[in-house]
């Protein structure tokens, strides 16, 4: 009956954890497509400061800035890209 019961525990466990993984993958592309909207236009009008990117993106920090202006640098600004820094 215990092997069961564990069976049963781990299975719930195992849907636990995905469920999870799911809402930080969720939360990741959508922090992404925040600053991607958002930085776009500065980078744009040719304004690489960290002073302006933490200024339209207020809870950022300098690594952020950093891999994300690199990005935009490389031309591979996209949403995706950035969900894989962050």
């Amino acid at each position: 009956m215990w092997p069961i019961i564990l069976a049963i525990l781990l299975v719930i466990l195992l849907l636990y954890l995905n469920k999870c993984t799911e809402n930080f993958s969720d939360r990741k592309v959508e922090r992404a497509q925040i600053i991607h909207d958002k930085s776009k236009p500065v980078f744009d009008k040719g304004d690489h400061s960290y002073e302006k990117f933490k200024k339209v993106i207020p809870d950022t920090d300098s690594v952020e800035y950093t891999d994300v202006r690199d990005l935009y640098k490389r031309n591979a600004f996209t949403v995706q890209g950035i969900a894989s820094v962050i």
